[in-house]
């Protein structure tokens, strides 16, 4: 028959090693972000500097709106879109006219004209904005 140990006899190291090894492995699981956090970051990276974009870009447009639309009385909304990351601006395009070709190609002579202006990032970014082109 199998003597029985008492508590006290039980070397204390394998308690301690096995509780210190349970605590670093929570910790590192507890301290390490989530992936969704990570995700989520990126996302409110993104549309931050979207909004700065579009208030760069919606700037520019009421400065330079079209002479020809002016003096016709055209508006309209153009959407687009490019790519952006440290390198700059790249694929800019149309995806929706607004059926005034003076509108269509200022949005994107916005782009080109202002991109200089943009916030800098070292990420990555596809955006989709639209450029609303209004007469007050």
């Amino acid at each position: 028959m199998p003597k029985n140990i008492k508590n006290s006899q039980i070397p204390k190291s394998s308690k301690t090693d096995q509780t210190a090894q349970n605590n670093a492995i929570n910790n590192a699981t507890n301290n390490a972000p989530p992936k969704e956090n990570l995700a989520q970051s990126l996302a409110k990276e993104q549309d931050k500097i979207a909004a700065q974009i579009y208030k760069i870009i919606s700037a520019y447009i009421i400065k330079n709106y079209p002479k020809d639309a002016l003096r016709r009385n055209q508006s309209g909304s153009v959407l687009i879109s490019f790519n952006y990351n440290s390198s700059g601006v790249s694929n800019a395009q149309i995806l929706q006219s607004s059926n005034i070709k003076s509108l269509d190609k200022a949005s994107l002579d916005a782009i080109e004209k202002t991109k200089h202006l943009f916030p800098k990032t070292n990420k990555n970014f596809a955006f989709t904005l639209p450029v609303r082109f209004a007469i007050k």
